[in-house]
């Protein structure tokens, strides 16, 4: 699996690369943040979807923020990557497909 993690970090052309930057959210948002687990957001059929989009971009983009990532920011990383893992891939697919639809609709709309 970690292979597999690094195969995918090699693949982006980091003569293109974009950096990352870190954003610092304030002490109260994150302390609100804490009552909610990835867990939870997984099993919410409203977030399902977009945490494992979000979560498979963070994977995917994770070397351009390599400048800003202290060494447990790797390691979460890594635990992503491990989650990501274990999801059947048809599963992910279905999943990336059902945002990809709600963002085609939402931009109708507009």
């Amino acid at each position: 699996m970690e292979t597999q993690h690094k195969q995918q970090m090699q693949a982006i052309d980091s003569s293109s690369r974009v950096e990352g930057i870190s954003y610092e959210f304030p002490e109260s948002v994150l302390n609100k943040a804490e009552g909610i687990t990835l867990a939870d957001l997984l099993d919410n059929p409203a977030t399902q979807c977009w945490v494992i989009s979000a979560i498979s971009n963070a994977s995917t983009y994770a070397p351009s923020f390599m400048d800003v990532m202290q060494p447990k920011d790797s390691h979460m990383m890594l635990l992503i990557q491990t989650l990501l893992d274990s999801i059947p891939m048809h599963e992910r697919q279905t999943l990336f497909r059902t945002t990809g639809e709600f963002i085609r609709s939402r931009r109708q709309q507009t």
